[in-house]
This record gives structure tokens, C-alpha cells and sequence, in this order.
């Protein structure tokens, strides 16, 4: 169960970071 939530969690973070990350260098390189 545990395992199965670690997995849940690792492919609903990724997607959050690289959007995150993305939208970071944008704001970055627009000032």
C-alpha cells in the first residue's frame, strides 16, 4: 500500500515541478 502511494505520488509530483520549474524561467526571463 505504502509502495503503491509512493508510486501515486512520484508521477503526480513530476508533472507539478516541470510546470513549476517552467513557469519559474519564465517569470525569470521576462524580467
Amino acid at each position: 500500500m505504502v509502495e503503491r502511494l509512493k508510486e501515486f505520488g512520484n508521477t503526480l509530483l513530476v508533472p507539478v515541478l516541470r510546470s513549476f520549474v517552467l513557469n519559474f524561467l519564465k517569470y525569470y526571463f521576462s524580467m
